[in-house]
């Protein structure tokens, strides 16, 4: 059982305690259930704090299938519980929190921009974290969701794989796990098939960061994220219906954008641009390229289409939660010295097209799947 002693600061303790819970859960699966009570009780002892939700929540990840059910609903009892002992704090569970939660995720205010004119959600009024993070929640408005599917629209405000991570963070500790996680923005692309304006989606995020350093040489070691293999499948298959609905919502969406002040090049407003899709690898790291590195960075991998700043630490704290991601980015530049912002606001938008193409027509959320699914 878990050390009811210990010292560790709530987020420090996540990592231990979900390690414990995996390695709990492949010996023994019908032990993992009373582990995990063993936890949650030991976190009604504590002294509460927002952060002992995002643990349990961080805990949940490890669940066998059998449990997971059984599982959440300890969670959900244990976050009412926990609203009470913070004497009228934020709530944890929001009344408006829909039967699926998506979170979408942008670097940048353009990015937010964009995304909130093809989302629709341009008269949400903006909300805070317990952090200084400004978020917008509203529901997705379709045919099949009957608003019953509630998006929360984050905004970073600065790049970085750290800042991506813990906006993730930020919105478990409010709302618990979402149904899907979506990063969306822009990139920079890094191989000549990939046109400006085209969509590249993750099919795996690759941080290309990590380095062994020797007296004899640098060694890269990349870090594969795959993307979780049901949402991949999904991706493809919205992928190969061959764009046209991406195409569609562009185009529809065009009125919205000029109305938030999107910039958009001359191609795009002529309608003489189609954004085409692909689905293949993404690098991440912590360097903005402006040097004409694009094609020695491609060589890293032979199928990475696009580089960014974000990807690999928001795809790590949602495999850590245990939630389903995607990324998705629009193509803004090449990384050259003469780098632009002109298609900045396109590109972004034909990310966030797909996006919203996908959510409504393609995405199955893991809890409508069978249970042989997972």
């Amino acid at each position: 059982m878990l050390n009811p002693e210990a010292a560790e600061p709530p987020a420090l303790a996540v990592g231990a305690i979900s390690r414990e819970l995996r390695r709990v859960a492949a010996v023994s699966p019908e032990a993992w259930l009373l582990t995990f009570l063993d936890l949650v009780d030991k976190a009604r002892k504590a002294e509460p704090t927002p952060e002992l939700a995002f643990i349990v929540h961080a805990a949940l990840a490890s669940a066998p299938l059998d449990d997971r059910q059984t599982g959440e609903d300890i969670a959900q009892d244990f976050e009412v519980g926990l609203r009470k002992r913070l004497k009228g704090g934020k709530p944890l569970r929001p009344a408006d929190r829909g039967d699926v939660e998506v979170l979408v995720v942008c670097p940048k205010q353009i990015e937010r921009r964009v995304c909130a004119a093809v989302f629709g959600s341009t008269g949400a009024s903006a909300q805070l974290f317990d952090s200084h993070i400004r978020y917008h929640r509203f529901p997705l408005v379709g045919e099949q969701t009957d608003g019953r599917t509630m998006v929360t629209l984050v905004c970073m405000q600065e790049a970085g794989n750290v800042l991506a991570a813990n906006v993730v963070r930020d919105y478990v500790g409010a709302f618990g796990r979402p149904d899907l996680a979506i990063l969306c923005g822009m990139a920079m692309g890094t191989v000549t098939k990939v046109r400006v304006g085209d969509v590249v989606v993750a099919s795996d995020v690759i941080d290309y960061e990590p380095q062994r350093l020797t007296v004899d040489e640098v060694r890269t070691r990349l870090r594969t994220l795959n993307v979780p293999s049901d949402v991949l499948h999904d991706l493809e298959e919205h992928a190969d219906a061959g764009g046209s609905s991406t195409l569609d919502l562009f185009l529809a969406k065009l009125s919205s954008l000029e109305a938030a002040k999107v910039a958009l090049p001359v191609a795009v407003r002529e309608r003489r641009f189609e954004p085409r899709v692909h689905v293949g690898m993404i690098l991440a790291g912590e360097k903005l390229v402006e040097d004409n590195s694009a094609e020695e960075r491609a060589r890293l991998h032979d199928r990475a289409y696009a580089l960014e700043m974000e990807g690999a630490g928001f795809a790590a704290t949602c495999r850590h939660i245990g939630c389903d991601w995607m990324v998705v980015r629009g193509v803004a530049d090449r990384g050259g010295t003469g780098r632009t912002k002109t298609w900045q606001g396109a590109a972004t938008a034909a990310a966030a097209s797909f996006a919203l193409a996908f959510l409504l027509e393609s995405w199955r959320p893991s809890k409508a799947r069978p249970a042989h699914g997972r």
